[in-house]
């Protein structure tokens, strides 16, 4: 058995071989990362450079309408002392000040990052040779389809939901009103909240990441969609079973759950580095006018490695499914493109 080939540049994602174990579609999927940043580095290139200029634009605006009052809010904060503490403290501040703008200016061109990482996905599923012979949307109809199939997928799946969360919330809340047992119930409810809503996402990520893939074929709508992307990971594919409890399903949550731990505590030790820089840099100097737009370019294309290794990893496991799980998928996509 061997991992997925990727000999060829001009193939994209190659016809596969079974992938034995986590570690070989980790590795697998690793490959691809540098072939698809490669396939579109002009694109990436340019979408850089924009958002950079923006960021700047955006930066100077903000320095020139708001930087006496958040220094002033800052004054406040740390107090007239010149001792050690207040010193460490405004240094403090003024790192998370750059942090949370670079991170806001983030969260603003978020939609057109996106429609840019997307087209690079779809310029490397389309050129791939795993997907011969499967009629593909443009890019606008693949957009468009995508926002729909996953907005009626969440809905479904906050339907079959609702049932089960909702009988356990008015279980623990009428726990909470016995008498001297309300305040000790009340902040595990909190914690259950949280650490439920946690370990959903990844529960669900194997369902919601086919949505990515399949909405690029034509005639795959919402609800052929939903049926394929459950099927893929709940049937067998190879030596892994499938169902609930196979090794086909929760060998992806558990690809899944590795790899946002590693993005986590890789971005983590990088947002503590990018938070010093924004601390000891001087306002005021030419190096403290450009330092949020580092802050910004890291966390930028940090994030873009992040997602192009997840769209690598999610594609790779949906092609070996395609084409050794028990299930005529291929038929079925190639079939329905010709309706």
């Amino acid at each position: 058995m061997q991992e997925l080939r990727i000999e060829n540049d001009n193939i994209g994602f190659d016809k596969p071989a079974i992938v034995r174990n986590v570690s070989d579609m980790l590795s697998s999927a690793f490959k691809h990362v540098p072939k698809i940043l490669k396939s579109n580095l002009n694109l990436i290139i340019t979408m850089s450079i924009a958002a950079l200029i923006l960021v700047g634009v955006m930066d100077y605006a903000v320095n020139y309408f708001w930087a006496e009052t958040i220094s002033r809010k800052i004054n406040e904060i740390v107090g007239s002392g010149a001792g050690n503490y207040n010193e460490v403290l405004r240094m403090a501040l003024k790192g998370a000040k750059k942090f949370i703008l670079a991170y806001a200016y983030l969260l603003i061109m978020m939609p057109l990052f996106y429609l840019c990482l997307y087209y690079i996905f779809y310029s490397y599923i389309k050129k791939s040779e795993a997907f011969s012979g499967m009629k593909m949307r443009s890019f606008i109809k693949y957009i468009v389809m995508l926002i729909v199939n996953n907005y009626v997928m969440w809905m479904f799946i906050s339907i079959i939901l609702m049932i089960p969360v909702v009988i356990i919330i008015v279980i623990m809340s009428l726990f909470s009103l016995l008498p001297g047992i309300g305040p000790f119930v009340i902040p595990f409810i909190q914690i259950f909240m949280q650490l439920g809503s946690i370990i959903i996402q990844f529960l669900l990520m194997p369902f919601i990441s086919q949505g990515v893939i399949l909405s690029v074929f034509r005639k795959i709508y919402p609800i052929r969609c939903i049926k394929l992307s459950f099927l893929i990971p709940f049937k067998s594919c190879g030596n892994k079973r499938g169902g609930l409890f196979g090794g086909n399903y929760w060998r992806i949550v558990l690809v899944n759950l590795i790899a946002a731990i590693v993005f986590s505590v890789g971005f983590g030790l990088v947002a503590v580095i990018l938070y010093i820089i924004g601390a000891l840099i001087p306002d005021r100097s030419v190096f403290g006018y450009i330092s949020t737009g580092i802050i910004f370019s890291v966390t930028l294309l940090v994030r873009l490695l992040f997602s192009t290794y997840t769209f690598s990893l999610q594609t790779a496991y949906t092609i070996e499914n395609l084409y050794f799980g028990n299930y005529p998928y291929l038929e079925e996509i190639k079939n329905a493109s010709a309706e």
